[in-house]
């Protein structure tokens, strides 16, 4: 065909319920198109905008096109909590592990760059509320706005005050691969207007006039079409106009993409003649595949609903719906000023704990995980299907070594200053299935949810109980007066807790992250769609929203499922463009993510510290493995050192330390490390010539001298190129004397005070000296005074 291709994008939505700006149509357009996206939601709509960039140009068949079908057009980012958190990289890199290359955090992270840009808030207000941040952590031009609200309810910053005194990390800006801890995060809020900013503002929106893009409402699609005499190749969709009961096709010339959510996705794939034979047999669907794992690995976040009683400073969230005159004040507080506390959504204070933080036992609950028989918690398909289990107990190896070295969070605790905080586990290990009804195939799927089926997990909810019941009890909140009334203080097993909570109807199956039931695995475990997101065994049909992720992330899905999206839609771009195999808009690139939770250097020392001073102070073993610890062989003192930190179930106290000092302390530190490695003469003469137009000072300065000196010694001939091999080279005194340097200037987030090295240089040296090395290193005199760029020490060690 020769001339423009026009191209459109049509959307279908089962309800009609249409926000914003967006202009859309209930009538169809030309029935064939390039693309046929299936889903309204988010990833949907990111889809939807990003393949229809493309102009149009003659003879490139680059027509886009999508059939949505959601509750809300934008699905779950119209309607959710605005929560914009990231997982730990070890979340991500837990999918790449499973046997999909390309899908770890290093590759996810541009996408994370592209698709959301940060406006700081301004300085009275992060002086009032003391948000964090790192504008390293997102894009410059990312469509979906972030922010964080600028009305906070009084008695917030006391739980960061509490979460302190119970020794959790506060991190200053989880976005960048540790988000194990507690912090701040933005919300998915336009700083401007104040309201809301989605896929359907961020993305529909903008790109609603072009010519190629249309949103098709009222119509939800029954079936996948697939070419006759073919090998499963999708040719389109056949849908169900709601507004006449009409049947009308679509034709996708190129691919058939599924974005219909973890629900509804399978449940087309099975109307669609693709699923398990059984279930397709039993609601009357004609076979075209036996395919079991579809509709398998459902995953959600299990919540309970614990509460104290407490005293709350007045205004406290909830106050809007008792309090009609506060409201009405509140109404009109905003609508002449937008600013007061329908500027705040869901809050931006959360913690993520690991097992460790709150389980005395974690080590022999991982154990008695381990030891569970394979099929023993798993729904009845598990049995009945090697590739499925194989699937199951690839992922449980992982989770057993991440949820043991403390890498990823198990609880989530969003706390917004009243006494009943949502306990979200976030690693269930509990899967479930989603299946059609099989007296009524196209009314909404059976999902057997099997939500805390795994005696693990009602373990997990216990541990986060306990772990409550210490933070209501801190000095920081007894202002509150806490009273627990839910469990109950006489509950005191798991099965007393979990039975309470149940008993009151305070546990849910779901904190809305369905998740994981057509997921990206290798076939051979179980999994529906590969690293390019086809489905298996067919042609021209791929899934890109939440049922692909194989084992669902410790956080919020809506951030995780904007990159996804992003990059699913280079992907499809990708292959309609086999002569080159390019990408029209690569993200955008970096060396690496900052601050990677798997740092060698973090893990290798964490084997080093303990977890107070006391301890620290007393208890020093002897070290016999420092031959191993000073290989040149980076990859190998790696897989040691997470050998070594496995066995103790404490691997991230040393990460939390290095998160804890401030960027230019860390960047003047690398580049005295480079200096050292040199001699005095290169390190001059590389000073003068960076000095040249620059102020050393800045974090951004001393990064920069760090690279330059980098350069400088490989062009000297000494074969330093990265920062850990010219650790690695520095004699162990030397080595861990600076590291005692790094393990000084911790700081206490409450105080926020500095305090001279003269006024606790006793407490330095009988804290620091113990841990820093297994040779005696003397006195402490010489170590502080190696420090000539401050002087100075913060208050808290560990």
């Amino acid at each position: 065909m020769s001339g423009k291709q026009w191209t459109r994008l049509a959307a279908a939505c089962w309800a009609g319920l249409l926000l914003g700006s967006s202009q859309v149509t209930a009538n169809p357009a030309p029935n064939s198109y390039d693309y046929v996206i299936v889903g309204g939601g988010l990833t949907g709509l990111v889809v939807a905008n990003r393949l229809s960039e493309d102009p149009n140009e003659p003879g490139l068949n680059n027509q886009t096109s999508g059939l949505l079908i959601g509750s809300v057009v934008g699905g779950g980012s119209t309607v959710n909590g605005m929560f914009l958190d990231r997982s730990s990289a070890a979340d991500y890199d837990s999918w790449e592990a499973l046997g999909n290359p390309g899908w770890g955090w290093k590759d996810l992270f541009p996408y994370f760059l592209k698709s959301t840009k940060l406006t700081p808030p301004d300085p009275e207000i992060q002086e009032q509320y003391n948000y964090s941040w790192d504008t390293a952590a997102y894009g410059p031009n990312g469509l979906l706005q972030a922010s964080f609200p600028e009305f906070l309810y009084p008695d917030v910053p006391a739980f960061f005050d509490a979460f302190e005194e119970l020794n959790i990390p506060f991190i200053e800006e989880h976005a960048l691969g540790d988000s194990v801890g507690v912090f701040w995060a933005p919300s998915s809020q336009d700083p401007v207007k104040q309201t809301r900013s989605s896929s359907l503002t961020a993305y529909y929106d903008p790109a609603s006039s072009r010519s190629n893009l249309l949103l098709l409402t009222q119509h939800q699609v029954t079936e996948i079409l697939f070419n006759k005499g073919k090998n499963l190749e999708a040719s389109g969709v056949k849908a169900t106009d709601l507004t006449t009961g009409e049947s009308v096709q679509f034709t996708a010339k190129k691919e058939v993409i599924l974005a219909a959510g973890a629900i509804h996705t399978p449940q087309i794939l099975q109307l669609s003649g693709i699923g398990p034979k059984a279930v397709l047999e039993a609601a009357g669907v004609s076979v075209k595949r036996d395919f079991p794992a579809v509709g398998s690995n459902f995953q959600d976040h299990p919540v309970a609903y614990p509460n104290w009683n407490v005293s709350s400073t007045f205004p406290y969230p909830g106050i809007l719906l008792v309090n009609e005159t506060f409201n009405q004040e509140a109404i009109a507080l905003y609508e002449s000023s937008l600013t007061g506390p329908y500027t705040y959504a869901r809050g931006s204070s959360v913690a993520f704990l690991s097992l460790d933080e709150i389980a005395d036992d974690s080590e022999s609950l991982l154990t008695s995980l381990a030891s569970q028989e394979a099929t023993q918690y798993l729904p009845p398909i598990y049995q009945q299907n090697p590739a499925i289990l194989a699937g199951f107990l690839a992922q449980k190896e992982i989770l057993i070594d991440q949820i043991g070295n403390g890498t990823v969070g198990v609880l989530e605790l969003p706390f917004s200053g009243i006494g009943s905080v949502p306990h979200a586990i976030q690693k269930p290990l509990s899967r479930g299935t989603v299946y059609l009804n099989a007296s009524s195939p196209h009314s909404e799927p059976v999902l057997t949810n099997y939500a805390f089926y795994n005696p693990f997990d009602v373990q997990q909810l216990f541990a986060s109980v306990g772990f409550t019941r210490k933070l209501f009890n801190t000095n920081a909140l007894a202002y509150l007066n806490p009273v627990e009334t839910l469990p109950g203080t006489d509950a005191a097993t798991a099965e007393d807790v979990f039975d309470a909570l149940l008993a009151a109807q305070s546990v849910s199956t779901s904190f809305a992250h369905p998740s994981g039931s057509a997921p990206l695995l290798p076939e051979h475990l179980g999994g529906v769609v590969s690293p390019e997101l086809l489905v298996y065994g067919t042609q021209k049909l791929s899934i890109v929203d939440a049922s692909i992720l194989p084992i669902i992330p410790a956080g919020h899905l809506q951030a995780s499922l904007y990159a996804v999206a992003e990059k699913a839609a280079d992907l499809i771009k990708a292959r309609a463009k086999p002569q080159t195999g390019e990408m029209d808009e690569p993200p955008i690139e970096v060396d690496d993510p900052p601050l990677r939770a798997a740092d060698l250097l973090a893990k290798r020392l964490a084997k080093h510290l303990t977890l107070s001073p006391k301890e620290g102070a007393t208890s020093w073993e002897e070290e016999t493995s420092e031959p191993k610890f000073k290989s040149s062989d980076a990859e190998q003192s790696y897989q040691w050192a997470c050998e070594e930190l496995r066995q103790t179930f404490k691997p991230r106290v040393a990460e939390r330390l290095r998160m804890e000092i401030t960027e230019t302390e860390y960047w003047e530190r690398e580049a005295r490390h480079y200096r050292d490695a040199a001699n005095e003469q290169i390190w001059q003469n590389a000073l003068d010539k960076y000095s040249q137009g620059h102020t050393p000072g800045t974090a951004d300065a001393w990064r920069s001298i760090a690279k330059f000196y980098q350069g400088v010694l490989v062009e000297h001939g000494l074969a330093l190129q990265k920062a850990k091999d010219v650790r690695l080279s520095i004699d162990a005194e030397k080595y861990w004397q600076l590291e005692a340097q790094f393990y000084q200037r911790q700081w206490t987030p409450q105080e926020r005070e500095w305090r001279s090295a003269s006024e606790i240089e006793p407490e330095c040296a009988q804290v620091c000296q113990p841990r820093l090395s297994p040779k005696d290193l003397g006195s402490w005199e010489p170590h502080h005074k190696m420090d000539d760029v401050s002087g100075i020490v913060r208050k808290r060690w560990i």
